[in-house]
């Protein structure tokens, strides 16, 4: 329940074969959105299910993903090569404030 409070979009698997699809289909939409994915499944129906599942094939997942968005994404990293510093509009006009007493 805490997690729908965090802006995550939300998919739910409920079998083996969906478990392996919505991976693909959650990896893909969050570098198309830009917003992130949970994707959660029953760990222990999903172990102990007897079922045939066709595998996705690398060419697949390369047909879905697309490469420039997968170097935008790592291009917002961060790194100690490029340091940024994140700080809210209220914050910051409390920093200039207190600078200028």
């Amino acid at each position: 329940m805490a997690a729908r409070a965090t802006g995550f979009a939300m998919l739910c698997s409920q079998n083996v074969q969906e478990s392996m699809d919505f991976a693909l289909i959650a990896q893909a939409a969050t570098l198309e959105s830009r917003i992130p994915f949970l994707h959660f499944f029953d760990g222990f129906r999903t172990s102990h299910e007897v079922q045939k599942i066709e595998e996705l094939s690398f060419d697949d997942m390369r047909a879905m993903i697309d490469d420039d968005l997968v170097i935008a994404h790592r291009m917002r990293a961060l790194t100690p090569d490029r340091p940024i510093v994140r700080v809210l509009p209220k914050i910051l006009m409390s920093i200039s404030r207190a600078g200028k007493r």
